[in-house]
């Protein structure tokens, strides 16, 4: 299982599997869910949150700053 809360605090490049880009700086990890539902949250490059459920995502990148 991969350990999204390394990603809190950096800046990312997400394409979700409907193909929609967003770019933004994680805020958030719940993984508290008990069916194994892991949900990642953050402000994109508008200044607006946004949050993802993981099973969404087809690719997450860390952008070098």
């Amino acid at each position: 299982m991969i350990d999204y809360k390394k990603y809190i605090g950096k800046k990312v490049f997400i394409i979700t599997l409907k193909n929609n880009k967003y770019s933004g700086e994680v805020t958030g990890v719940d993984d508290s869910n008990k069916h194994g539902l892991v949900w990642i949250e953050i402000i994109d490059k508008f200044d607006n949150p946004i949050t993802f459920l993981t099973s969404e995502l087809a690719k997450l990148q860390v952008v070098k700053e």
